[in-house]
């Protein structure tokens, strides 16, 4: 595995721990924008419940109908009284449950009677005032019809061995009213005591309240203490997702309405699941009621509900509403009573019971509380416990070091499908534990840690790849110009710097009797004069596309289209061999009037195939070419010295721009280490700028050289003469004056106009 790997995978793994702790839960608490959106996917999932209608729970309604006939809140308890004689005396109901507390006495009935024994009193005459029996026997008169008409009496009376359960609530005021049922202690499945101290630790979490609304003691006594709180929790954005098992009050703790219920149902007594750090659930016999270290159950709303919609017809409805005023006038048909379990709430809005839910944003309370109710019954609580939330961790601890490896070895196309994957499988994997398991998964967190990791790596990914075109702008931007730096920084995907076979254009340039020239100097001298040159002569390449491989003494070598491609490499580079002679000759003559030698660069170029790459050893390296094409540039540039060309190119590197530039053929050869000749061309310039004297010396010049290699030296001969006389200071013409005059001399045997150069 590469160091940039491994670096970007502990870089990754980094990231992926701080992302886990930034989205992680803490006391049941996380970052708020993070909890907000969670609570928002809980929402969804609850939305995606398909609808469930029960007909086995009721809501009696205290509506506005309800209102409107008797009058304005609180209702006379002689009027709950009737409504109680109803519910089981005629409709037979299993179960009512009161969502709404009596914390006060009602002495309605007692100050009105109080008044009208006043006014008889102050309207008789002095003879009846003053009549001690008739005072006496009105004030017994009105004290029996106190005991006749006491409608807490008469409430008591109506609720005497029937199975009513009422509802006490809750606050943080400190503020007390009316008187809370007995709380038995907790046991466990041994039914043994739990101590104290031990339910203090373990219930640590659960909510503590300091005041309450309860019920009047009488009505207590006439229900067998059976009561329950009617606390929901309601969220920071006001919304209604649990609502707590238990109350923990004055070291007692208080049970919900809807457990009450289902305890009476149930007909047995729950016991409590312990392990060594917390309450696990509640156990009724063999059955459990999972419940969290809050002590709170998860809301799992079956639908829209509410009091606006109608049961039979609306998909929306979950329980059947009935106006409490329909059942005290027994206006409602027996089946939908018989046998019910009966919630006693209020839809009004002027009893303030109304609440923002998941699936309705104005849901009665006693809905909740029905809701709550038919969870424990239907056994679909959702839960979440610690257990769920280790998995949790391990899953997304997991997904992290996975996807790190997996984004720091990959390309970010494959990045993004196994970003993918991993989210789709998570996704997938948490609702099938809601709708099979009913078990809460968070998957926001998951989701925006798994989702930011990848952003990160992305990031990195970015920095590593700048730093990396960096490098190669800075290792390559000494040896091609740096707008191809840029373009090589801009696009290392593309380039192979390990080694590839590729066709090159290699030039290789010598400044002619240097060691003569540097033996006049010092060293300071030479090390400026050699920086001055080499300087000019790598400018002249960059500025056509070439990349310099190395500097040799005076020699330069440089090639062409590599790393870069370049179409057109081989004209590039014999035009950068003319402009490097320009070059040479400008500094060549700004030397001579400081007292130097003049100095002459002879410049040989081929084109062919090449290895180029990085090569070298573990200790150094070099991006470089190989090859039979960089032996025979080097040679070629050796002959420029014995045939008096300042620069000579092969012939596949003529064929290729010969439409553009202008040649001449210098002589076929066969250098050192080859043994297929080689035509060696002088290149003269573009064709389009060629004078019409110079096409006629080339022209000339071809013809002397048909003849020669036709073997009619005198004929050669001849035609040498003439063109020498045209151009009295072509050097090349000498050579082959000399070559024709020996080979006149002395006919070879045979001929094939080869030759044969055995030095380099």
């Amino acid at each position: 595995m590469k160091k940039e790997t491994q670096i970007r995978i502990i870089l990754n793994l980094f990231a992926a721990l701080f992302l886990v702790a930034l989205t992680g839960e803490y006391g049941s608490t996380r970052i708020s924008i993070i909890e907000t959106l969670e609570k928002q996917n809980y929402d969804w999932r609850i939305l995606r419940h398909t609808p469930e209608k029960t007909d086995d729970i009721v809501i009696v309604d205290i509506d506005r109908d309800t209102l409107r006939n008797f009058g304005s809140w609180p209702f006379t308890r002689d009027l709950f009284a009737d409504f109680n004689r109803q519910l089981f005396n005629k409709y037979r109901v299993r179960v009512a449950a009161y969502a709404l507390p009596f914390s006060e006495p009602d002495d309605t009935s007692l100050r009105l009677l109080t008044k009208i024994e006043e006014y008889l009193i102050e309207n008789q005459d002095d003879t009846e005032i003053n009549n001690f029996r008739f005072k006496y026997a009105m004030r017994q008169s009105f004290r029996e019809l106190s005991d006749t008409y006491n409608y807490d009496s008469n409430m008591v009376q109506s609720m005497q061995d029937k199975p009513i359960i009422l509802g006490h609530i809750f606050d943080e005021t400190g503020r007390v009213q009316g008187a809370l049922p007995y709380f038995s202690e907790f046991v466990d499945q041994e039914k043994a005591i739990i101590p104290s101290d031990a339910i203090i630790e373990f219930t640590r979490e659960w909510p503590l309240l300091r005041g309450y609304s309860g019920n009047l003691p009488e009505y207590l006594t006439a229900t067998n203490n059976q009561a329950g709180h009617i606390n929901l929790t309601v969220d920071e954005d006001g919304v209604v997702r649990r609502a707590p098992y238990f109350i923990n009050h004055a070291r007692g703790y208080y049970p919900s309405l809807p457990l009450v219920v289902f305890q009476h149902l149930f007909r047995k007594n729950y016991t409590i699941d312990l392990d060594s750090s917390s309450i696990n659930g509640i156990r009724f016999g063999a059955r459990q009621v999972p419940i969290n270290k809050n002590g709170h159950m998860y809301i799992n709303y079956l639908g829209v509900g509410g009091r606006n919609v109608d049961f039979a017809s609306s998909p929306n409805a979950v329980f059947p509403y009935i106006s409490f005023v329909d059942v005290v006038q027994g206006k409602v048909p027996l089946e939908m009573l018989d046998d019910k379990i009966v919630f006693i709430g209020s839809s009004s809005e002027q009893l303030r019971d109304l609440y923002s839910t998941p699936t309705n944003p104005s849901l009665p309370g006693v809905e909740i509380l029905a809701t709550q109710l038919k969870n424990l019954m239907d056994e679909n609580l959702l839960k979440r416990n610690d257990n769920t939330f280790f998995l949790e961790t391990l899953v997304l601890l997991f997904l992290v070091v996975l996807l790190s490896v997996l984004f720091s070895c990959t390309s970010p196309l494959l990045s993004v499908i196994f970003l993918l994957v991993a989210l789709v499988g998570y996704i997938q994997f948490v609702i099938y534990q809601w709708n099979v398991n009913y078990e809460i998964w968070t998957m926001l967190p998951t989701v925006i840690t798994l989702t930011g990791l990848f952003l990160i790596n992305t990031i990195i990914g970015f920095i590593f790849e700048w730093r990396s075109n960096l490098h190669l702008q800075n290792t390559f931007g000494q040896y091609v110009p740096p707008e191809f730096a840029k373009k090589i920084g801009g696009s290392s995907s593309k380039i192979n710097l390990e080694g590839e076979g590729r066709e090159l254009s290699v030039l290789f340039s010598d400044v002619r009797d240097f060691t003569s020239i540097s033996e006049t100097l010092s060293p300071r001298e030479l090390t400026l004069l050699m920086n001055r040159m080499l300087t000019s002569l790598t400018e002249v390449i960059h500025q056509h596309g070439g990349t310099v491989d190395k500097y040799i003494g005076d020699a330069v070598m440089a090639f062409w289209n590599a790393p870069l491609d370049d179409p057109k490499h081989a004209k590039n580079s014999v035009l950068a061999a003319l402009d490097m002679q320009t070059a040479m000759q400008e500094l060549s003559d700004s030397l001579e009037k400081k007292g130097f030698k003049k100095m002459e660069l002879g410049v040989g170029i081929c084109t062919g195939d090449a290895n180029v790459g990085n090569m070298g050893s573990n200790l150094r390296m070099t991006y470089t070419a190989i090859g039979d094409t960089v032996n025979l540039a080097s040679r070629t540039e050796s002959l420029t010295k014995f045939y008096s060309c300042s620069i000579l190119v092969t012939e596949t590197t003529r064929d290729q721009c010969a439409e553009d530039i202008a040649f001449r053929p210098v002589d076929l050869v066969q250098v050192k280490g080859r043994k297929k000749p080689v035509l060696l061309y002088q290149p003269i310039g573009l064709s389009h700028l060629l004078q019409a004297e110079q096409i006629k010396n080339l022209e000339h010049f071809e013809q002397m050289r048909q003849l020669y290699l036709a073997g009619d030296f005198n004929a050669a001969n001849e035609k040498l003469q003439s063109y020498i006389q045209l151009a009295p200071d072509d050097r090349l013409a000498n050579v082959y004056q000399l070559r024709i005059k020996d080979l006149l001399e002395n006919p070879p045997q045979e001929w094939d106009g080869i030759v044969i150069h055995t030095s380099k």
